[in-house]
């Protein structure tokens, strides 16, 4: 475990220049047109969504830290690239000599536990509040950044994690492909009612409570926070998918409330659904939409009553619900094997 007794609390604007990204939309770029990383917001791929050519005013420079400001996502881009929206901001270390990738990766985290659940789609990241902020790092003797206790951490946690990697490549991991045969192209309308709230939550008036609240999120099944129940707005029930503006879907097995503004749309089937087989429409949903919806073209209700997916069917046509949720029970159990194996090599 790390140890935090010589962390301090330190400025942004003490440590990093900042800056807000050029933007250039998915619509005005070429996909695989080049070499130059077209990054966006996204979790994925360390934000990358495609390579493009681009003229040098596109540009921003890289090694530095890239924070997606209307989605919280952090990634290091270690080369010079072009961003989605102007309110991606760009950190880059003052302290020319501490700007390298293992300082940076450290820094992400730092700042990753710090203003991840400060900010949110409600309360939304700008260049003006972030040079405000403070977050905490280790400090030296001179009450300055120990950039070379952070070096020297991430070496031996990047050394650590390709020693584990051999490990996982050398055990007896088994895959289960599935059989698409008997797969059909379905009208999400025809197995889900869309829904929306009614009434805003605000996220600087919420209270603390047992109730979970999604937002647009590739984390943590899309919970924010837990919540007051009394807050006003709709309480939509268990049982029951949750489709964010970007394509992630996730299965709620417990009543929820969610942020407004259409950023998250509520399915609520009108067929058979568990755990299992909810999960694994879920996850189907998501791996058709994530690469398809962002900023540019966002998943809305629209959408969707017009969205079409691909599910395993019986030879009558109707759903195969015994498949799926015999398929999900079969990779949680593996799942959960394969948890128990890190647990042994993770030091």
């Amino acid at each position: 475990m790390i140890s935090t007794n010589n962390w301090k609390p330190f400025r942004l604007d003490s440590v990093f220049v900042m800056k807000n990204t050029k933007s250039i939309v998915q619509k005005d770029i070429t996909p695989d047109s080049g070499i130059i990383p077209y990054v966006t917001a996204s979790n994925i791929n360390n934000g990358v969504l495609t390579y493009i050519d681009c003229p040098c005013e596109w540009i921003d420079d890289g090694n530095c830290i890239m924070i997606g400001g209307k989605t919280m996502t952090f990634s290091y881009q270690k080369e010079a690239f072009c961003s989605n929206d102007s309110h991606n901001i760009a950190l880059y270390l003052k302290d020319q000599t501490a700007a390298k990738e293992t300082c940076y990766l450290f820094l992400i985290t730092a700042l990753r536990a710090s203003l991840f659940n400060k900010y949110s789609w409600g309360d939304s990241i700008s260049m003006k509040r972030i040079k405000n902020d403070v977050f905490h790092i280790p400090a030296n003797k001179d009450n300055k950044p120990d950039f070379l206790y952070m070096d020297s951490y991430m070496k031996t946690i990047l050394m650590s994690s390709q020693i584990n990697l051999s490990y996982l490549s050398d055990s007896k991991w088994s895959k289960k492909i599935i059989d698409v045969i008997e797969w059909k192209e379905l009208s999400l309308c025809d197995l889900f009612d869309f829904k929306l709230p009614q009434g805003d939550i605000q996220i600087k008036k919420i209270e603390d409570g047992d109730t979970v609240l999604i937002t647009p999120s590739a984390y943590n099944n899309g919970v924010f926070q837990r919540i007051s129940s009394k807050s006003k707005s709709t309480l939509f029930p268990a049982n029951t998918l949750t489709v964010d503006m970007f394509g992630n879907s996730y299965f709620q097995e417990e009543s929820y409330f969610v942020t407004a503004h259409g950023h998250v749309n509520v399915l609520i089937p009108k067929i058979r659904l568990n755990k299992y087989s909810g999960m694994f429409i879920a996850t189907t949903i998501r791996n058709m939409f994530l690469e398809k919806y962002g900023f540019t073209q966002m998943c809305t209700l629209k959408v969707l009553n017009r969205e079409k997916i691909k599910l395993p069917v019986l030879k009558n046509g109707d759903l195969n619900t015994e498949y799926m949720e015999s398929y999900m029970r079969d990779i949680l159990d593996k799942s959960s094997n394969h948890i128990d194996f890190l647990s042994k090599v993770l030091p």
